[in-house]
């Protein structure tokens, strides 16, 4: 078992974060010890290096809680019925396609804008050479 403290070292995210990931259901409830500290298990610190990996793939943390609300499934000893795993797969996979789509969606205007400031840079430099 792993202290807080430990846990933000290894996962690089603040005690403050950790605790706040809990409070907002986005990690489940931590084992506490007799006087009140969190003691993280092994699969606890499996599932945030799973939210980080999440959040790098820019989900929001609503779309997280959603995506984990059954933990790591690898880890998860719970997720023993064929129809179960598959309904936590198939909800997954559409949350993922969701995002997907608005990265598809954010991807469009980038490149739009991408082409608008490209052709408006060589029209600068076009009237630039025309100085010369």
């Amino acid at each position: 078992m792993n202290k807080i403290s430990d846990v933000s070292q290894l996962t690089g995210m603040s005690a403050y974060t950790l605790r706040y990931y809990e409070e907002i259901g986005l990690l489940p409830k931590v084992k506490k010890n007799c006087s009140g500290a969190r003691n993280y298990s092994a699969e606890d610190i499996a599932f945030i290096e799973f939210i980080k990996g999440l959040k790098k793939m820019g989900l929001s943390l609503e779309e997280i809680v959603h995506f984990g609300k059954e933990g790591c499934i690898s880890e998860n000893r719970s997720l023993t019925g064929k129809v179960e795993l598959r309904s936590v797969l198939e909800k997954r996979s559409a949350v993922l396609e969701s995002h997907l789509r608005k990265l598809d969606e954010k991807r469009k205007i980038i490149e739009n804008n991408r082409k608008k400031i490209i052709g408006r840079m060589n029209l600068y430099k076009a009237m630039i050479d025309k100085q010369h």
